[in-house]
């Protein structure tokens, strides 16, 4: 018997993120493109030829956009690799498997009850540190 949960990750991508592409070597101009377009956006809108007041718009990830699952992928792989790391799941031969991500989702795979809380402890924790939370409403767990 093994258990899965299934997360919804939604969150804001903080300058941390862009710390990290810095980290990662991506050039300097292209992370201030990236860091204005999530954090400065205002738009208006027109209706029957009346114009609203300008608004700004959240830096919440454009889910659909390409570069977002980029962009979260990397923002997450320290948070995959605390998890991956504690070497508590499922094994198949010698793997451990205890977490995939794929876009936007991400499934937590453990063996046990016990095992699945501790593999979600680290999850808070690691989530807690770069400032997301997981939508409950879209979480599942399945046996």
């Amino acid at each position: 018997m093994s258990f899965a949960h299934g997360l919804r990750p939604e969150f804001r991508f903080p300058n941390g993120l862009f710390n990290k592409l810095l980290d990662d070597n991506v050039n300097g101009k292209s992370v201030r493109i990236l860091a204005a377009w999530y954090s400065t956006q205002t738009c208006s809108v027109k209706w029957s030829g009346v114009t609203s007041l300008r608004f700004r718009i959240g830096n919440e990830t454009r889910q659909g956009g390409v570069i977002s699952l980029y962009l979260f992928a990397r923002y997450i792989r320290e948070l995959l690799g605390s998890v991956r790391n504690t070497c508590i799941g499922c094994f198949v031969g010698d793997v451990c498997m205890n977490i995939l991500a794929y876009a936007y989702d991400i499934v937590v795979l453990a063996p046990s009850w016990h095992a699945l809380q501790s593999l979600l402890n680290v999850l808070h924790s690691q989530s807690f540190l770069i400032d997301m939370s997981c939508n409950v409403n879209k979480t599942l767990h399945d046996v």
